[in-house]
């Protein structure tokens, strides 16, 4: 399941920053492609719709690249079932 969200996400920001998806690194740093924090809370927002969870600030605070977040919105998933 986590390795599906991760490919949602990642499509996702793909979308958002116009960078092709196989250019965006599940490992590396989301500050390495251009995303500032403030843009970063836009995609969030637009990923708890997509997944109907929410993320609080203290799960944000973890979350360094698209890997966290999909290991996040995993687990947030898995508790809303």
């Amino acid at each position: 399941m986590e390795q599906e969200i991760e490919q949602k996400i990642t499509r996702f920001l793909s979308e958002k920053t116009e960078i092709p998806a196989e250019e965006l690194d599940p490992g590396t740093m989301l500050t390495e492609f251009g995303i500032t924090s403030l843009q970063f809370l836009g995609y969030v927002a637009g990923i708890e719709s997509m997944f109907d969870i929410r993320l609080s600030e203290r799960d944000l605070n973890d979350i360094y690249t698209i890997r966290d977040l999909a290991e996040k919105v995993t687990k947030k998933c898995h508790e809303r079932a």
